[in-house]
């Protein structure tokens, strides 16, 4: 949410460097264009952001439902395949805390589902 504040604000950045550069004096115009230029890409960056990173983290929680799921069913067959296995959960376990910190601590600027909070660490 606090990521589209910021695209917000861009957008009235640019807006305010236009009518700032239409109507200013001619030394107030160059400065008027890099500030509208600064915001232009700033919200260009917000904006892919706030577009990208929610489809990116819904992917990752899928695929740790999937990867859980399979470990459930799966049973171990060798001593290599269970230290392999034991490395997936670790580095699937590190992802899911790491949301869940980050939902703790920045609830207003993380773009993980509200599932990530229901969901168990693998054992």
């Amino acid at each position: 949410m606090n990521l589209i504040i910021g695209l917000i604000v861009s957008v009235l950045l640019i807006v305010v460097s236009r009518v700032v550069y239409m109507h200013a004096p001619e030394w107030a115009e160059m400065f008027s264009l890099y500030v509208g230029a600064f915001a232009a890409i700033i919200g260009v960056s917000l904006l892919m952001c706030v577009i990208f990173v929610p489809i990116l983290q819904k992917i990752d929680t899928e695929e740790f439902k999937q990867q859980s799921e399979w470990f459930k069913q799966h049973e171990v067959v060798s001593e290599y395949e269970d230290v392999a296995i034991t490395q997936a959960k670790i580095e699937l376990n590190k992802w899911l805390f790491s949301a869940k910190a980050t939902m703790d601590n920045y609830p207003g600027w993380h773009f993980y589902p509200d599932e990530v909070a229901d969901l168990e660490p693998i054992r």
